[in-house]
């Protein structure tokens, strides 16, 4: 299927359109070597159609096509459609461990407060990968759950938790402008500190990173400033 055909497609705005852009997705994912340019344009063209295009999405997520599962899920990380939450649920169970990592990614960038309880579940998956991604979204709204897993993510990869660390603290004081949930409602600075202050305390030599990421970040907060708050802030 050519793009001027999509294009037509694309004029309509019917349950009929999605049906026809979907069939045209999972074949195109499922060719050895799919176009990245055409599962771009299928996508967006979805994506545009509005309701029935992202009902189509997501009847993708969870169908049987395992081509097309892990598009659709990282394609969703950019919609932030609190309409996909259910579906994006369902796909942290999914077998194929990309599809589960794009889920809670996608996830974490959803402003419902339903989605900490989602995340929280996914950091008993078995991959890493989910579980990171599941550490690190709770970590960012100061969920004390993230705890455990952060503190194993940080005795093998400090600098990547330090400047995680710098950026939850740095937002709870400095919010950056043009922020998008769930950083528009940044945790208090206090809230922030109960969850990187077990970290710290559980992986020692993690301070002189979060010091380093501090002096280094675009926060108006220094290494010796970022670990006072964190060590010297109460719960």
């Amino acid at each position: 299927m050519s793009v001027p055909t999509w294009l037509r497609i694309r004029r309509g705005r019917d349950a009929g359109s999605a049906d026809r852009l979907l069939a045209a997705l999972i074949r195109e994912a499922s060719r050895p070597q799919p176009d990245a340019r055409a599962l771009t344009e299928l996508l967006d063209a979805l994506v545009a159609l509005d309701a029935p295009g992202i009902e189509a999405l997501l009847d993708a997520l969870r169908g049987p096509d395992a081509a097309v599962r892990p598009v659709v899920a990282e394609r969703l990380q950019r919609l932030q459609d609190p309409r996909t939450l259910g579906a994006l649920v369902v796909a942290l169970r999914d077998k194929d461990d990309g599809v589960r990592a794009a889920a809670a990614t996608a996830i974490a960038h959803l402003g419902d407060p339903r989605a900490a309880d989602a995340l929280a579940r996914a950091l008993d998956d078995e991959s890493p990968a989910v579980r990171r991604v599941a550490a690190v979204a709770l970590g960012e709204r100061a969920d004390r759950r993230a705890v455990p897993e952060l503190v194993l993510i940080a005795r093998v990869d400090p600098v990547t938790v330090a400047w995680e660390m710098v950026r939850w603290l740095g937002r709870s004081v400095q919010p950056l402008p043009g922020a998008t949930p769930p950083v528009d409602r940044p945790p208090s600075s206090a809230a922030v500190a109960a969850v990187l202050r077990p970290v710290l305390a559980q992986v020692p030599g993690l301070a002189p990173f979060v010091r380093s990421a501090a002096d280094r970040s675009v926060f108006d907060l220094d290494g010796a400033g970022a670990l006072e708050l964190i060590q010297g802030s109460t719960a």
